[in-house]
């Protein structure tokens, strides 16, 4: 209608100016984590396995309230 942020915009019943929530792109994210053998090899003050769980808890960290995530643990069998 071209009326948003016309003189008559205020007037309306309606709200034309979008929420920021309504701005923001929500996330779906999918983690896998290797639980092989090989993450068992020492990095750093850990093991590649710790240093995987610290990765995902700091991944999640960043969602919003509104995100959504799943984590799942693969191995060979």
């Amino acid at each position: 209608g071209g009326w948003w942020k016309s003189p008559l915009d205020p007037a309306l019943a309606v709200e034309l100016d979008p929420r920021d929530e309504d701005r923001r792109v929500q996330v779906a994210m999918g983690l896998a984590l290797d639980r092989s053998g090989s993450m068992s090899v020492p990095a750093g003050a850990g093991t590649k396995m710790d240093l995987a769980n610290d990765g995902v808890v700091r991944a999640i960290e960043l969602l919003g309230p509104g995100d959504a995530v799943a984590v799942l643990a693969v191995d060979t069998s």
